[in-house]
């Protein structure tokens, strides 16, 4: 998967092979260290039509380059935090079956900068998972993350 994370990557890479995948991962690090790309290369492994790894030809792998796949949801701050507004539009999201297999994977990049607002609607979510649904929480400061989360 990613060379510069190999623990991380076979730990990714087993629970796919054993069909052992969480609904929900908290990729924490400094930054450069490789947390979107990790999160970008799970979510293809996960919707490629190759085994673990993505084979970056099928239309999956092409579509979640373009930023174009419907199962591939990605959240980022809306200025200096993210709101409440966008994780509400995220479980309306969950809501709506995916128009391309069933699996759902949604990225959230900067996870520490969730409001209190934000981060309370999440745990409905990372408590109750809908269907084939995988959160991805990428963050450079875990200890900013409500601990509930």
């Amino acid at each position: 998967m990613i060379a510069s994370q190999p623990k991380v990557t076979k730990l990714l890479v087993n629970s796919i092979q054993r069909h052992r995948v969480a609904h929900a991962y908290l990729f924490e690090g400094g930054n450069g260290v490789g947390k979107r790309e990790v999160s970008i290369r799970f979510a293809k492994s996960l919707l490629c039509e190759a085994t673990t790894e993505p084979c970056g030809e099928c239309h999956h792998c092409k579509r979640i380059d373009s930023r174009n796949h419907p199962s591939l949801y990605r959240i980022r701050p809306d200025g200096q935090s993210i709101k409440v507004d966008q994780i509400r539009e995220l479980q309306k999201h969950i809501q709506v079956k995916s128009m391309e297999g069933s699996k759902r994977i949604y990225i959230i990049e900067h996870a520490d900068k969730m409001n209190v607002q934000a981060a309370n609607s999440l745990l409905k979510f990372l408590e109750e998972p809908k269907g084939e649904v995988v959160a991805l929480l990428l963050t450079e400061r875990p200890n900013k993350i409500l601990p509930t989360i």
